[in-house]
């Protein structure tokens, strides 16, 4: 492995579902490396919340590659990545997908890959990030 990516909820819905080129062109470049991509559990809640019928076979292939791993929302994610974002919540724009992907890309000391950085930077203005082409 030479590193990773942790994906965003709209970074795993444009993977799986193919909503640009770039996604899926991503996802094989990042095979072929052997790029690690790190997925929230918050963030994959997202994902599935938003997704049809149709795409969950994507979602799960997705879960399926030997490069991804499931970041858990355990007891003391939940509390980091809450304090994390309490002033959005406190601003009423909370986004529990995005609070859990700054706080593994502060753990695991990698990027962001988002095709929305606003909801991150809300949590975290200076979070690294790599934005997806429309």
């Amino acid at each position: 492995m030479i590193g990773g990516r942790v994906l965003d909820a709209t970074a795993i819905h444009d993977l799986t579902i193919g909503r640009t080129i770039y996604g899926a062109a991503f996802l094989a470049a990042a095979n072929d490396l052997g790029i690690a991509l790190a997925v929230p559990a918050a963030a994959l809640q997202d994902a599935w919340a938003g997704a049809g019928m149709d795409d969950y076979p994507f979602l799960e292939i997705l879960l399926g590659l030997p490069l991804t791993v499931v970041d858990p929302l355990d007891a003391a994610a939940a509390e980091r990545s809450g304090v994390l974002a309490r002033e959005t919540r406190a601003a009423g724009a909370w986004d529990a997908g995005a609070a859990h992907a700054v706080l593994s890309s502060r753990d695991r000391g990698w990027p962001v890959l988002t095709a929305d950085a606003t909801a991150l930077r809300a949590v975290d203005g200076a979070v690294p990030v790599e934005l997806l082409p429309e």
